[in-house]
């Protein structure tokens, strides 16, 4: 059972939010990480990724590398607003994702 993790004081920006989710796209993010960034198993599932909740951690691993023995590409191409946009998306769905299972709870 995945269960998503949040930083309630970080503000999630709507916006930037769905300009990361086409990023996440592009790049084939889906490939590994799943659609809506709901992992199938091939990759960890970024809504409950402890690395994806900060964004200095997200940067080291996104565009600097640091984990690319471990299968995770290098994505240096990506300039800062990408960045913060593809981590504002990632955090809104895992966001989405515990407020829809509070709502079924």
């Amino acid at each position: 059972l995945i269960v998503p993790v949040d930083n309630p004081a970080l503000n999630v920006d709507k916006i930037l939010a769905e300009r990361g989710k086409a990023i996440f796209m592009e790049k084939n993010c889906t490939a590994c990480h799943g659609f809506a960034a709901i992992a199938a198993g091939g990759a960890p599932d970024l809504r409950a990724s402890a690395l994806a909740l900060s964004a200095p951690a997200f940067e080291q691993v996104v565009r600097n590398g640091i984990l690319q023995a471990n299968g995770m590409p290098r994505f240096a191409e990506l300039n800062d607003a990408d960045l913060n946009s593809l981590f504002q998306y990632i955090r809104s769905r895992a966001r989405e994702s515990l407020a829809t299972a509070k709502q079924a709870e």
